[in-house]
């Protein structure tokens, strides 16, 4: 920021804005007055960007069968398999059916223990947009690698098939394959992603003509005149190519101009088709560079592979393999039955939005037996499903919430095959008939990530429900949380935006960003007493505050809870902070937090079976076991149904409800539907605390709300009848910065006013 400050400082003024007068002194002055204040002011504020984290299928280290063979990946008995039907993370082309990469998994020896290969080969797949060398659409050679699209580097710019696809070891990272239609005037930049921006300089109407440049951090790197009247042989195609770690006549990027128009005010041109690889960037892969715990073990033309070994799988571990994929393990994990389950993440942490999907679902009847349940057989969705269902859930679809410590899953997808069979192979469109796709989200108890406890010792739950996708906190006015607790008010919820056992260290004054506009501030710390008084606020307006003892552990005494009216329930709970300790720092005082809790009440909305999401109507709360099981006690339940057809079609990509969509393939024939999934989409928005330990929460983004729901958030009303009295603070606490403020503001103004008088008017 103090960067930002002082060059906006040093901008030329425009002619005569500051002239030789002491109004254009003045001016100067106050400018930089400002610029010290901005800069006083962001000192006091701690945070950072949060993640997406896409998850794998769930493993169990002794209750899984070992199905593959650890050598070469073909069916065995020694090794788990992940790829990109079992792990979103990893690259799939939906319209191609293509995907690269696969993790071997075994024990190491007798030890709890993992040996983890990581293997991937480039394959051909063709152009979103429909470049043809006659009869044959064209493409490229794509590399997932690490979970990220690349390119294998080619000479071959005319590639059909999987003859020549280029070599693994020289690889760039794809930027952009779309055939989205962008149009453009006269002098209309387009941003294509990774610093790379194209330039429509110069439009001939009359000779159908446009005129180009490609600049990579704003500088050009070429240019082209396409004429986008010629047709043949793809010459209204800009072509760029060059020599890429040593591969002559290497193309790295394809513009389609589709046509040069006049129109009302400009000349335009239309764009529709564009690829582009990071040309900038490329990696030459070699046996030499290893990514973390990742080791090269066999660097070739056709495949590359990588290899972590003997990886202690430990309790409550997040362990970091390298290029943002982390092993984790529950919390008590022992590789022993019911205590065994791992998984693996893949983290992006650059802001911007990310497509958390489902398994692929084959469009072809015979092919969807992974998916299919007979839900008829639980008691409590018979009434709403007589026969066989595609089941999403948090095994196949990693969006969905999940809790592992818990082993809590709450939400269910499910298309009903009675009343919307699969078509025949050949069809254009999938039509899910009104009242077919179905959605159940059930609220669980589940620990909080910090260690609270019940004064009987017993560790304290909360409850949680997924929607769409996301995180959700349903009112409860009883902070035990026990398994049936009566108090919970499913059809009243709130976003969860943070629960963490992480570790935060603040001194007096100094922000924590919790996300969603929250922050909490120690506005005083008492070392010998001990006490810590904070402030909670929304939108930088204050919520609550409170003083808590750091040394008072019995009953939880250490712990700030706000609690508050909200939707008309009384004492619900929106926040709680763990103070874990008071201490003197070498320079000021400390307070270390370790356990935050909140929900965002700001979000709260009360559900009504009025109310509409997109296709989906909400039908009410119901009282279900759990869904997948069959088993336990009755769980309270939101039931959701389409309150129309909605049809798939091939290319098709759409809104369901909320932040969930659908999108489908298309097959070699023109129009026929081929693969489709359900998506959802996250966010990193640069939100969110940041821990000592250098490990992010990850914030969830904020939902739409229904279409129909006529009640809105009521603002919280403190149910504390007292207010605690606030430290009194010493004279120097309380106006210490102001007074080094106006110490430095005197400084200034002398020393400019010196300047002034005794230097710059005798030079005049």
């Amino acid at each position: 920021m103090a960067d930002k400050c002082f060059s906006h400082m040093r901008k030329t003024p425009r002619s005569g804005a500051y002239h030789n007068n002491y109004g254009g002194k003045y001016m100067q002055m106050k400018h930089l007055i400002v610029a010290l204040i901005v800069l006083l002011v962001l000192a006091g504020t701690a945070s950072a960007a949060t993640s997406v984290d896409i998850r794998s299928s769930i493993i169990k280290f002794a209750g899984d069968a070992k199905t593959f063979n650890y050598d070469d990946g073909a069916a065995g008995t020694n090794a788990w398999k992940l790829d990109a039907m079992t792990w979103a993370g990893f690259y799939y082309d939906l319209n191609n059916n293509r995907f690269t990469e696969n993790l071997l998994i075994k024990q190491n020896g007798t030890a709890v223990k993992v040996d983890i290969k990581y293997t991937t080969a480039p394959q051909f797949v063709e152009y979103e947009y429909t470049w043809k060398s006659g009869a044959n659409n064209l493409g490229y050679s794509v590399i997932g690698f690490f979970a990220e699209p690349y390119v294998a580097i080619s000479n071959n710019s005319s590639m059909i098939d999987d003859t020549d696809l280029g070599d693994a070891d020289k690889i760039a990272k794809l930027v952009i394959d779309s055939n989205d239609k962008y149009t453009l005037s006269t002098g209309q930049s387009l941003d294509l992603g990774n610093g790379y921006t194209m330039v429509a300089n110069q439009i001939d109407v009359n000779g159908d003509k446009a005129y180009f440049s490609l600049l990579k951090d704003g500088k050009e790197i070429d240019t082209g005149i396409i004429n986008a009247s010629d047709k043949t042989n793809n010459n209204d195609t800009w072509f760029l190519n060059k020599t890429i770690l040593g591969v002559s006549n290497a193309e790295y990027l394809r513009v389609h101009v589709n046509q040069v128009f006049q129109g009302t005010s400009s000349s335009l041109v239309e764009i529709k088709g564009i690829w582009l690889i990071d040309v900038a960037n490329a990696i030459e892969v070699d046996s030499e560079t290893d990514y973390g715990k990742f080791e090269a073990s066999s660097i070739g033309k056709t495949e590359l592979v990588y290899e972590a070994k003997g990886i202690a799988l430990t309790d409550d571990m997040s362990t970091d393999l390298g290029k943002g994929i982390l092993l984790e393990t529950q919390k008590n994990f022992t590789g022993a039955a019911n205590l065994d389950k791992f998984y693996f993440l893949k983290s992006y942490t650059t802001p911007g939005k990310y497509e958390v999907r489902s398994t692929v679902t084959p469009y072809a009847d015979d092919d969807q037996t992974t998916l299919k349940t007979y839900k008829a057989t639980v008691p409590a969705l018979a009434t709403d499903l007589t026969g066989a269902a595609l089941q999403y859930d948090y095994l196949n679809f990693a969006a969905f919430y999940y809790n592992v410590d818990a082993n809590a899953y709450t939400e269910f997808l499910m298309v009903d095959l009675v009343g919307s069979p699969v078509p025949a192979a050949t069809a254009t469109t999938y039509k899910i008939a009104e009242g077919d796709l179905l959605y159940y989200t059930q609220a669980k108890p589940v620990g909080y990530e910090y260690n609270w406890k019940t004064s009987a010792d017993a560790k304290m739950n909360y409850y949680v429900i997924g929607l769409f996708g996301e995180a959700y906190v349903p009112f409860n006015m009883n902070a035990t949380n026990d398994v049936a607790n009566p108090n919970v008010d499913v059809e009243k919820i709130s976003k969860l935006v943070l629960d963490s056992n992480d570790k935060y260290v603040l001194s007096t004054g100094q922000t924590l960003d919790l996300g969603s506009g929250y922050t909490i501030v120690p506005n005083q710390i008492d070392v010998n007493g001990d006490k810590v008084y904070f402030e909670f606020f929304k939108d930088g307006k204050s919520v609550d505050s409170s003083i808590i003892n750091a040394s008072e552990k019995t009953n939880n005494n250490d712990t700030w809870v706000y609690d508050a009216e909200l939707l008309g329930e009384k004492n619900v709970q929106i926040l709680r902070v763990h103070v874990n300790q008071v201490f003197q720092g070498t320079e000021s005082s400390l307070v270390e937090i370790k356990g935050i809790w909140l929900m965002d009440y700001a979000t709260a909305q009360a559900l009504d079976t009025d109310d509409s999401f997109g296709a989906l109507d909400f039908d009410g709360k119901f009282s279900y076991k759990d869904i997948a099981t069959n088993t336990g006690d009755n769980l309270p339940t939101l039931k959701f149904s389409s309150n129309k057809d909605i049809s798939i079609t091939a290319d098709s990509d759409s809104k369901i409800a909320n932040n969930l969509y659908y999108k489908a393939g298309s097959k070699d024939t023109p129009n026929t539907l081929k693969n489709f999934y359900f998506y959802v989409v996250k966010e990193v928005d640069g939100s969110g605390p940041t821990p000592d330990n250098n490990t992010t929460t990850p914030v969830p983004p904020t939902p739409e709300p229904p279409q129909n729901n006529t009640t809105q958030p009521e603002p919280p009303k403190d149910n504390n009848t007292t207010t605690p009295a606030e430290p009194t603070p010493s004279f120097w606490d309380q106006y210490k910065w102001w007074i080094i403020g106006a110490i430095v503001l005197i400084i200034i103004i002398g020393a400019g006013a010196y300047y002034y008088f005794n230097v710059y008017s005798k030079k005049n």
